[in-house]
């Protein structure tokens, strides 16, 4: 009676198949799934800190009335100290870096060192919350910003990729204004901004400050891949 069975050869073959097909494959889904992780704790945080804007001002009045000088290290403490009441803490580094904390810069999702003179990081009071992200403070005269690290002491340390911005208003309000363009730009609300090719949040061009309306509305990264492609009305994906 005939036995069949696959010779070594075809053995071997059939494991160096998979072998090439795992290493074209996997590098595309490991990086798709850490865009999705990092799109949902975008979501998460701008709920989260929201929710704590709110309830501050319920407190302590609008943000224009806390007597706030813009990057003063006393009203960087005390945007923390009204928020910190309303937020999952693991620790507050205050406004050092410390080991769970250590970056010391951003980069521009072009790939450049976005300068301490723009960013005084020194003036950022450091929280390290619940899931691991990393909220910076930063006061405004009538407002307040948070940058939010997604994955805190790992990289890449980039505006747009593991780091987002969210502003709050005088009311409290998370600020969504810019959908892709730079503040300075006079733009109504729902204005595709495609002329400009994504150029805030674009890796050829921009410093990605621009990023988080994308990732909060679109619930994707694609600017990362395909930004020339995108409109806010759609495409919203690469092709």
């Amino acid at each position: 009676m005939k036995r069949y069975a696959f010779t070594l050869a075809e053995v071997l073959i059939t494991l160096g198949i998979i072998g090439v097909v795992a290493a074209l494959t996997i590098p595309t889904l490991m990086q798709k799934t850490d865009e999705r992780e990092t799109v949902a704790k975008v979501k998460k945080n701008v709920k989260i800190f929201s929710d704590a804007a709110e309830m501050a001002v319920l407190e302590h009045g609008n943000i224009d009335k806390w007597e706030l000088v813009y990057d003063e290290e006393e009203s960087i403490a005390r945007v923390a100290e009204y928020l910190k009441p309303h937020l999952k803490i693991q620790k507050d580094c205050g406004q050092n870096i410390c080991d769970e904390y250590s970056v010391e810069a951003f980069y521009t999702l072009k790939g450049n060192l976005y300068s301490a003179s723009s960013l005084p990081y020194t003036k950022l009071q450091r929280l390290i919350l619940a899931d691991g992200s990393v909220a910076l403070i930063r006061a405004g005269a009538a407002d307040f910003s948070v940058f939010i690290d997604t994955n805190g002491n790992n990289g890449p340390n980039t505006l747009g990729r593991d780091i987002f911005r969210f502003i709050y208003n005088k009311n409290g309000k998370i600020f969504f204004n810019n959908y892709g363009l730079s503040p300075a730009y006079s733009q109504e609300e729902g204005e595709d901004p495609n002329p400009e090719k994504w150029r805030f949040c674009n890796p050829q061009y921009g410093e990605g400050w621009a990023c988080l309306e994308w990732v909060y509305f679109k619930e994707n990264m694609d600017y990362l891949h395909c930004a020339d492609e995108l409109y806010w009305d759609g495409p919203t994906r690469c092709s």
